[in-house]
């Protein structure tokens, strides 16, 4: 499974993201293991069970609606005077937040934490994020799914942009697996990276709108929010279902331009990885 430093260059880290939806079928019958074990392993022992992948985000939400909408008195925009859109609107941030955060700080110990993949198993080690991933899916469906139950009992409607929501989670899916690639890869040598990521994520969070409308911020200063790989993602999901307008995604260049960075990252994260990879058994 491993290749020199001299194969791992543009050429095998391309070859291997095109082949990434092969290799995925190839091993279908573990990494469904891998899924339900990460899935079911975040419930099991528990008395609610199941229960938590529903009762987690209610509780985050209620946490943070008490923190910022009652304690701090922050309100949404033009719905200044309503508690209840306070929660509507800040629910899809946390949710989207909640994909990026689980993936990432996870990646920098995920090939420590399978040394038998490493060493005694031949397994495409990329294949590792797979069931992170798909764990953090599911808690954003079922997260996804309250909040648009909210969001009808509360407005009585939806917004008819909740049909192009995959379209942005897709490129944005793809965008974390290229974080995660290149993090799960330096991980191995530097140890610090488990320590400094967390901290990371939540600068990350507070410099993206997941707390607060994008109106709220300076003019001069939201272009460097769009640079968080965060923003376009949170706008677009929360306007797809508060609105008929779906946000971000109006602008077909916006759009583009984030597919191709999501395409890049995921390019460059498996370039990194693929050229870390083979010293991972001298050092697991």
């Amino acid at each position: 499974m491993s290749t020199n430093m001299s194969q791992a260059g543009p050429a095998s880290a391309t070859s291997a993201l095109l082949a990434l939806p092969a290799t995925v079928l190839r091993y279908r019958g573990l990494l469904g293991h891998l899924i339900y074990r990460e899935v079911h392993g975040r419930v099991t022992g528990s008395m609610l069970g199941v229960g938590w992948l529903v009762l987690h985000p209610l509780l985050l939400l209620a946490m943070y609606t008490l923190v910022f909408g009652v304690f701090m008195q922050s309100r949404w925009g033009a719905h200044g005077d309503g508690i209840a859109y306070f929660a509507l609107a800040l629910f899809p941030g946390l949710l989207v937040f909640n994909i990026f955060a689980e993936c990432v700080n996870r990646a920098s110990t995920l090939v420590m934490q399978n040394p038998n993949y490493v060493k005694k198993v031949v397994f495409p080690l990329e294949l590792l994020i797979v069931p992170v991933i798909a764990a953090a899916l599911v808690q954003f469906a079922i997260g996804f799914a309250l909040w648009l139950t909210l969001v009808f009992v509360l407005q009585g409607e939806i917004g008819w942009g909740l049909l192009l929501v995959p379209l942005v989670l897709l490129p944005f899916v793809l965008l974390v697996a290229g974080v995660s690639w290149a993090l799960a890869a330096m991980g191995v040598y530097f140890r610090d990276l488990g320590n400094l990521i967390p901290l990371v994520t939540q600068v990350l969070m507070f410099m993206s709108p997941v707390l607060y409308p994008l109106s709220n911020v300076p003019q001069g200063v939201r272009p460097a929010l769009y640079l968080n790989p965060l923003t376009l993602v949170v706008e677009a999901v929360r306007a797809a279902g508060l609105q008929s307008d779906p946000g971000g995604l109006q602008l077909p260049v916006g759009y583009g331009l984030y597919v191709f960075v999501s395409i890049f990252v995921a390019w460059l994260g498996t370039k990194v990885f693929q050229g870390l990879r083979p010293g991972f058994a001298d050092m697991v």
